[in-house]
């Protein structure tokens, strides 16, 4: 007897706002959620198995990861955490932080 199957890819999807540089960006995800599966914050032309700032998806379908302070072309990543896979990616560019303004209230000139 012959059984016909499909196998199917896994798929994810992470979606996250534009963010400023040295802050911290809220991103949700859909994918398989395997214990070990994380979404990476990574330069966009770095190779998965680069450092960079990430969360475990068994932390919730709402994640935190902190941006990193160059700004540039960024790429958020669901990577399997056995094989470094990427299920699904997005672009961010993170935006450099603005300077604090300087406040000269209280100066006296003589």
């Amino acid at each position: 007897m012959i059984f016909a199957a499909t196998v199917v890819s896994p798929r994810a999807r992470v979606t996250a706002p534009t963010a400023p540089a040295r802050a911290v960006v809220t991103v949700t995800w859909e994918g398989p959620g395997n214990p070990t599966d994380y979404v990476i914050l990574l330069p966009a032309s770095a190779a998965n198995d680069a450092t960079g700032n990430y969360a475990y998806v068994s932390r919730g379908k709402e994640l935190r990861i902190a941006t990193p302070e160059a700004p540039g072309e960024y790429e958020l990543r669901y990577l399997t955490g056995n094989q470094r896979l990427t299920l699904g990616k997005r672009a961010i560019t993170i935006a450099p932080r603005a300077a604090p303004g300087l406040r000269m209230s209280g100066w006296v000139r003589r």
